[in-house]
């Protein structure tokens, strides 16, 4: 599963990437595209502005097909300044 919510991870932050370059974040040092793994990253303390966070949150299976297949479900938050202040979307990454 770890594969499918990492190519999830490199598929988004490339797309994100390519359709706005200027959102960056500046973490530990490094200026990375406006992405994060919430999992991946040390607590925040306050969710970081203009950022996306992915955060994921939980794993099924579905063991009534011919194969097992798991889905892990994905939330990506958004928080920005001078609008609305907080939007959630949610995504299912299924792996089989």
């Amino acid at each position: 599963m770890q594969n499918a919510k990492d190519s999830f991870y490199m598929a988004l932050r490339t797309r994100l990437a390519a359709v706005n370059p200027e959102r960056t974040i500046l973490l530990r040092g490094a200026l990375r595209p406006g992405i994060v793994v919430e999992e991946a990253e040390a607590p925040f303390s306050q969710l970081p502005n203009d950022v996306f966070v992915l955060r994921w949150l939980g794993l099924g299976v579905d063991l009534n097909l011919g194969s097992a297949m798991a889905a892990e479900q994905c939330e990506i938050v958004y928080q920005t300044c001078g609008t609305q202040s907080y939007a959630v979307w949610t995504a299912a990454v299924r792996s089989a």
